[in-house]
């Protein structure tokens, strides 16, 4: 009879990363950046690292009484050994120094498994599929997969590519992240708590932002290229370069549920080309992007002075009324040549 092999993992790897996050706020971010529940091998450290995940996304402090709370919520807290084993893991770090190798180590052990999980599927395609080439097809493609994610391994770091200032009063950042234009204001700027909301409001998963925030900011500053307003734009100037903006954050959109999530269509009206979108996402991001809060019909006032129109389009048999602009709406507010990634 052949004798069971357990899967590869390190016990007390795991618990070093758990208590590392209870122990270390500013390894936090990090941590949730690198691994996610399932990368754990024990059932009871993927539910304390989904309650340390979820207590971190929702902005709360982790430690061991918030990550306690949020697994009795759940009905896991006596599951996992209760507080006594959140306490456990904490005496398990010598030093949250190295959490980040324990992360790393407990990542790297999770794809061991997933690529011997994918050799056992191989062998059983190997037996049942039609065709050799049918087998290595739909192994390879999960290959592909697996090996895509382990490829991204540190890639979280954030990495600005480009910096603009638009030169408002008061100014506006503009910061260009794995190709995304994201706009914030000083204020965000100098605040890591409220830049890294900003961040994943807007990317597909959490930054690890730089430790030393005050040179990262300085160098953002220093870079920064003035471009856009003039220096004593007016609130409706600064309002015209956050809808232009918009269309720049958004992507075409196909249905009306991709309006409501924020895109737009594109379509001639009058012999014009047009942007059409609705209201609600509109608000929504002039909120988000930390212009000002103004009222649908302020800004309808202003969408028609810039030659706006409301308008009733059908899209796939539905018909809905939304807000259009000319897409050169907006030409007015150059005041330099833009660089070349803007």
């Amino acid at each position: 009879m052949p004798r069971e092999v357990t899967p590869p993992n390190d016990q007390d790897a795991e618990e070093a990363v758990i208590g590392s996050a209870l122990i270390d706020s500013e390894v936090v971010g990090a941590l949730v950046s690198l691994l996610r529940p399932e990368f754990f091998f024990r059932d009871k450290n993927q539910w304390v690292w989904q309650a340390i995940v979820s207590v971190y996304e929702e902005r709360d402090a982790v430690d061991q009484v918030t990550v306690a709370h949020e697994l009795e919520a759940h009905g896991k807290l006596e599951l996992t050994g209760g507080a006594q084993y959140l306490a456990h893991c904490m005496t398990q770090v010598p030093t949250t120094i190295h959490a980040e190798s324990y992360a790393q180590l407990v990542r790297d052990l999770a794809f061991r498994r997933k690529l011997i999980e994918l050799g056992q599927k191989m062998e059983a395609r190997a037996e049942e599929a039609p065709s050799a080439i049918q087998a290595c097809e739909s192994s390879l493609a999960e290959l592909e997969s697996i090996h895509e994610e382990v490829a991204l391994q540190g890639s979280r770091q954030l990495t600005i590519e480009g910096v603009a200032i638009h030169k408002s009063n008061p100014p506006m950042y503009e910061l260009r992240v794995r190709g995304e234009k994201i706009v914030v204001t000083s204020a965000v700027l100098l605040s890591k708590q409220a830049f890294k909301k900003v961040m994943m409001e807007h990317l597909d998963f959490i930054p690890v932002l730089p430790s030393k925030w005050d040179d990262f900011v300085n160098g953002i500053i220093r870079r920064a290229q003035k471009i856009e307003a003039p220096a004593e734009a007016s609130p409706d100037m600064l309002t015209k370069l956050a809808v232009e903006a918009f269309f720049g954050h958004y992507h075409e959109a196909e249905t009306v549920p991709d309006l409501n999530l924020g895109g737009y269509i594109k379509r001639q009206h009058r012999g014009q080309d047009f942007y059409f979108f609705a209201v609600r996402p509109m608000m929504r991001w002039l909120r988000q992007d930390r212009w000002k809060e103004i009222a649908p019909n302020r800004l309808w006032t202003l969408i028609e002075g810039w030659g706006g129109v409301k308008h009733t389009l059908r899209i796939k048999d539905q018909a809905r009324q939304l807000l259009g602009v000319p897409c050169d709406f907006a030409e007015d507010t150059r005041q330099a040549e833009l660089p070349e990634w803007f």
